[in-house]
């Protein structure tokens, strides 16, 4: 009877043990099957075991498709020694937690967040599971946000840079002083390594025309501005009527059709071009940048350029009206001298009184 008993209540146990083992397995098949995130498995030698639904929806292929298959078929070239190493560490019992660019059966680019764990039966590593989640539009948007505040902070350093110039020019008197400095300054500002203001015949700082020129050290020392002036360069910028951002090629269409005698031809790289036109709509000449530090000009880049450009024209005009203000200094100085001259002479006494009567002007006959 006792042997009876036992064998029944370890029959019992193994019945209960079995009903445990498919617990499990259907909570794992569960998890598997209805899991929305991509869930697989692999064998000691990086080769597909399993795919669920949801991995075969994301990839385009179907579980057949990666029976046997590596996992190279789906990871970037590029990826495969990190997600190797990965792999391999997970192999030796080391869960792992990273991101992988792939590829689905479509050529759609697919940027997953992927954990490895070891499968271990009866104390030995068997396989490695993997769980992967589709963070590609998670990185979008982190990318977009991270390049709005690069971009937020751009224009803020633009901005700055601007007004500080601004305020530096209201202190400087001297044109030519103002052009050097704000060709500078616009260079420095935008991040270029060469930025000019050219000035046409009659802009109204000089008879001739002229021009300023700002380099970085990238070009040699004082050959630069002698090269520049021997080059096509300024015939070239100056064939723009509008505020532009010019590709290089398109630049060297222009110099090929620019009858030019110049002999000197200076790579040309992508330059950014703003005419100089005063209120009435004239053009009094252009300023350009070339070649930027890093990158390509942008819009921000020509919208602070023609804030430059506006900041020269009011220069060229308060210098003008400047120079209309003493030229009429001068002549009614010379007027003033001449009327003198001819009281003086008169024989006969002269003298003035104000509204009040009081004296103001004895000539010298007056005064003897």
């Amino acid at each position: 009877m006792a042997t009876a008993a036992q064998l029944a209540a370890i029959a019992i146990e193994r019945e209960r043990d079995q009903m445990r083992l498919q617990e499990s397995e259907e909570r794992y098949r569960s998890l598997f099957t209805f899991n929305p995130d991509p869930v697989f498995s692999f064998d000691l030698d990086g080769n597909f075991e399993s795919m669920n639904q949801a991995g075969c929806l994301l990839t385009g292929y179907g579980e057949q498709d990666f029976i046997g298959q590596s996992f190279a078929r789906l990871a970037l070239a590029e990826e495969m020694p990190r997600v190797r190493n990965y792999f391999h560490a997970a192999r030796n019992g080391e869960a792992q937690r990273y991101e992988v660019k792939c590829r689905s059966k479509d050529g759609e680019l697919l940027e997953l967040y992927v954990t490895n764990l070891p499968i271990v039966v009866k104390e030995q590593i068997v396989g490695v599971h993997g769980v992967a989640k589709s963070v590609g539009e998670r990185n979008r948007m982190n990318r977009a946000l991270h390049k709005a505040l690069v971009h937020s902070e751009r224009q803020a350093e633009l901005l700055r840079g601007l007004s500080r110039v601004a305020v530096k020019i209201s202190g400087i008197l001297d044109i030519r002083v103002l052009l050097d400095y704000l060709a500078e300054q616009m260079r420095m500002v935008i991040g270029a390594h060469l930025s000019i203001i050219h000035l046409a015949q009659d802009a109204g700082m000089r008879t001739e025309q002229t021009h300023t020129v700002s380099l970085s050290d990238k070009y040699e020392g004082g050959e630069g501005p002698l090269r520049l002036e021997r080059s096509d360069f300024l015939a070239v910028i100056g064939q723009y009527e509008q505020p532009q951002i010019i590709p290089a090629a398109e630049l060297d269409a222009r110099r090929q059709q620019c009858d030019s005698a110049n002999e000197t031809k200076l790579p040309l790289t992508e330059t950014l071009s703003v005419p100089l036109r005063n209120p009435a709509g004239k053009k009094l000449g252009w300023l350009a940048l070339s070649d930027k530090y890093a990158g390509h000009f942008d819009q921000d880049d020509l919208a602070i350029a023609q804030q430059f450009a506006q900041m020269g024209i009011t220069m060229l005009e308060n210098n003008r009206l400047m120079r209309e203000v003493l030229a009429g200094e001068q002549r009614l100085q010379a007027q003033l001298e001449f009327t003198s001259a001819i009281t003086d002479s008169i024989a006969e006494g002269l003298l003035a009184t104000d509204a009040q009567g009081l004296l103001t002007f004895v000539n010298p006959a007056a005064a003897q």
